[in-house]
Order: structure tokens, then C-alpha cells, then sequence
């Protein structure tokens, strides 16, 4: 090494170059990894659940049993794995307010029967939905005064997947009439 006629050192640099380090190469092949899933992941549409029908299947002193006829369409090309559907159903009660009402809960639950849906398929799936009678009340005064009754459902399905189970949110309103 030398020096300038300025006193500045003159001389060749070594620059050291390193193998790729296996944790930060493991590290880009997971975060690649999850940028495809990721991807695929927008592909995915949760299924369109609306209340299709409603009977009446059993009453008690405090409570009774609707049985929800669910039409499910599946948009995506795949068939979907349904192990299970956590529900809440309202009905508004427009006691109170004619033009917004309330929301009253009719019932909500775990239905665990197991579902395939068939890619691009509509399926009808019955489900139990033990009521109580507070919010029958405001959906037959909703019926009386308008004819109908709107309706709130939401709730989770489970969907069987590669990396497991995956909850897929699902909400839907809509308007049984008489």
C-alpha cells in the first residue's frame, strides 16, 4: 500500500463475499411461500349463505325450535369442506323505530354437521335453530305491520383446508315474507 502526494493511502480493496446464509435463504423461501398462498388465498370466496325457508319444528314453555333451510352457493371452482357453521340470527323489531328498529336475536348456535360443497353448486343445508320467544314476538309484529320480516345472519363457517381448519366469515340480510 502507498501513499498520494496528498498523504492519502492508496491501495486495493478485498472485498469478502459470503455464501448465502441459510436462514435468510430459508427466510426468503418462507416469506415467497406465504406471498403464493397469500394469492390463492384472494382467489378464495366465501360461500353465499341467504335463509331460503323457515319451519316450525318444535315448541316449549320458554323456547322453540326453527328449522332454517340455508341455500349455500359455492362460487369458487373447488369444492369447499364445510366441518362445521357458527351462527347468529336477528330479526329487527320495529316496535321502537318503523324506519331503522332494532335487532332482536332470534338464536345462535354451532351446527356441526359436516358439508361438501360442490365447486360452482348450490346446496341446501337445514339447520336447528333452537328461538326464543322475546324476539318471535318482534317478528310477528314486523310481519303484522310490513308484511315481512328482515333478517340478519352472520356468523363463521369452518372450512376444511392444506394447513388445516380455517374460519371463513360469513353475513347475510335479507326479508322472509308472509
Amino acid at each position: 500500500m502507498g501513499t498520494t502526494a496528498d498523504g492519502e493511502r492508496r491501495g486495493t480493496v478485498h472485498r469478502r463475499v459470503r455464501a448465502p446464509d441459510r436462514p435468510a435463504a430459508a427466510a426468503v423461501a418462507v416469506l415467497g411461500a406465504c406471498a403464493l398462498l397469500g394469492a390463492c388465498s384472494l382467489a378464495f370466496q366465501p360461500p353465499d349463505v341467504r335463509i331460503a325457508e323457515v319451519r316450525l319444528a318444535s315448541l316449549g314453555l320458554t323456547q322453540g325450535t326453527a328449522e332454517l333451510e340455508l341455500e349455500v352457493v359455492n362460487r369458487n371452482r373447488r369444492t369447499i369442506d364445510v366441518r362445521g357453521v357458527r351462527y347468529h340470527l336477528q330479526v329487527r323489531d320495529d316496535l321502537e323505530e318503523p324506519e331503522e328498529g332494532r335487532w332482536v336475536t332470534l338464536g345462535e348456535g354451532f351446527h356441526s354437521e359436516a358439508v361438501a360443497l360442490e365447486g360452482g353448486d348450490t346446496t341446501f343445508v337445514t339447520v336447528s335453530v333452537p328461538f326464543r320467544y322475546r324476539a318471535v314476538g318482534a317478528a310477528i309484529r314486523s310481519l303484522l305491520k310490513r308484511g315481512e320480516v328482515d333478517y340478519r345472519l352472520d356468523g363463521e363457517v369452518e372450512v376444511a383446508g392444506p394447513l388445516g381448519p380455517t374460519r371463513v366469515p360469513i353475513r347475510t340480510d335479507g326479508s322472509l315474507g308472509s
